[in-house]
């Protein structure tokens, strides 16, 4: 290509992954995710949030404030339906804002084991994840 240099962004496919020594770690400290995003049909809605909760409880996590969105209608899934977008926010616990060694450790076992917990419950993560 004439004027473009050989390294160019314009030189690369538009869907190839960055090297893995490019993509962003998570910091020392921090969670490996601090909102989890999914959507669940709308008869499963009630019953995550109720998951979450159970989850949150029994990792000792005291303060999770779900949220939910707006439901949509989905061609895609079969049969068609609702889904109702669903999130959860993790905050640090301390003033600094800064995550305790076990707070850290309960966020990030929260997302393993809310997948498990809806797989057993036969619930889908149908929607945009993460």
């Amino acid at each position: 290509m004439i004027g473009i240099p050989p390294h160019s962004p314009l030189n690369s496919p538009l869907n190839a992954a960055p090297p893995e020594e490019l993509r962003m770690r998570p910091q020392a400290g921090a969670t490996d995710r601090e909102t989890i995003r999914m959507g669940v049909r709308e008869e499963d809605a009630y019953r995550t949030l109720d998951t979450f909760f159970d989850v949150a409880e029994a990792n000792g996590i005291k303060d999770l404030n779900p949220h939910h969105g707006k439901p949509y209608f989905d061609n895609n899934l079969n049969p068609p339906g609702n889904v109702v977008p669903l999130s959860v926010h993790f905050r640090p616990d301390r003033p600094d804002d800064t995550y305790s060694p076990g707070h850290l450790k309960a966020v990030n076992n929260f997302g393993t084991q809310l997948d498990a917990r809806l797989k057993q419950l036969n619930i889908q993560n149908v929607g945009p994840g993460e």
